[in-house]
C-alpha cells in the first residue's frame, strides 16, 4: 500500500491495527517510517521515540527518531533531538 504511494491509507490501516494490538513492535516502527514519509515529522517522532528508550538495543528506531526531531522547527527540534 505504501509503497504504492497510498502513505495515509497506510497510516491508518497500521493506526487500526494497533489499537486492537499495540504491542507490534514491527507495526509501530512501520508506522513511524510511514510519519516520516509523510512529512509528519511530530508524530513520526512520538511514535520511534519510545520504541528506542523501550530497547536501547534498536538502533534503527533510535536513528530514525533523532531524524525526525532534526526536522522538528526551532528550538523544539533541537530538544527533541536530545531527548532522543
Amino acid at each position: 500500500m505504501a509503497a504504492e504511494g497510498r502513505t495515509l491509507e497506510a497510516i491508518g490501516r497500521l493506526q487500526e491495527h494497533l489499537q486492537r494490538t499495540p504491542e507490534d513492535t514491527n507495526a509501530q516502527r512501520l508506522l513511524g517510517r510511514l510519519h516520516y514519509r509523510a512529512q509528519d515529522f511530530n508524530s513520526a517522532l512520538n511514535v520511534l521515540q519510545p520504541l528506542a528508550m523501550a530497547n536501547p538495543a534498536d538502533e534503527k528506531s533510535a536513528l530514525q527518531a533523532v531524524a525526525a526531531a532534526g526536522k522538528l522547527p526551532g528550538e523544539t527540534g533541537q530538544h527533541r533531538q536530545v531527548e532522543a
